[in-house]
């Protein structure tokens, strides 16, 4: 079930940002019982462009596969200042956090609900600093989302916006 061109009319993207927003809104077992195709083209999104999902075996790809159709369904990410949350940034935000835990068996951040994320840059409202990113102990997390992909580009270059936020995130 996991044979490429089963939707051959349409794009890859096409293919991708409506499978991840369907199991965004409703989640795997309500549309499709078993994982099915949809669950291989998410798999197939991090296979190309997530360098330390590539280097998993089978089956810690299903387990973090798993994990992130788990965070995204326990989690509000919010896009601030007009940017669309497409289901492409939610799963590449879950990977992350997936990621900072993978080698834990408590890994959820139950501790946080809520993810904000702004284009770029934003101006802090209690401090009045700009940020990249932040770990709030409100239970909500920031990301510019130009600065969390910047992380992603260069996966050898030591710097990831995603990581060391979730990293934080493990201190609470």
């Amino acid at each position: 079930w996991c044979q490429a061109g089963l939707l051959i009319s349409y794009s890859a993207s096409t293919i991708m940002e409506i499978a991840i927003r369907l199991i965004i809104n409703f989640g795997w077992s309500e549309i499709f019982g078993e994982k099915n195709w949809f669950f291989c083209e998410i798999k197939s999104f991090l296979d190309k462009n997530h360098s330390y999902f590539q280097k998993l075996n089978p089956s810690d790809k299903t387990r973090f596969l798993n994990r992130v159709e788990s965070f995204i369904d326990s989690k509000s990410i919010t896009g601030r200042q007009g940017l669309l949350i497409t289901p492409l940034i939610s799963v590449q935000i879950a990977a992350a956090a997936v990621q900072v835990t993978f080698g834990l068996d408590t890994w959820d951040y139950s501790h946080f609900s809520q993810i904000l994320v702004y284009p770029s840059e934003y101006k802090n409202p209690q401090t009045g600093n700009m940020h990249k990113g932040e770990t709030n102990l409100g239970g909500f997390m920031c990301f510019s989302w130009k600065d969390f992909q910047l992380g992603n580009q260069t996966p050898d270059d030591k710097i990831n916006l995603g990581l060391h936020e979730f990293g934080h995130a493990l201190r609470f």
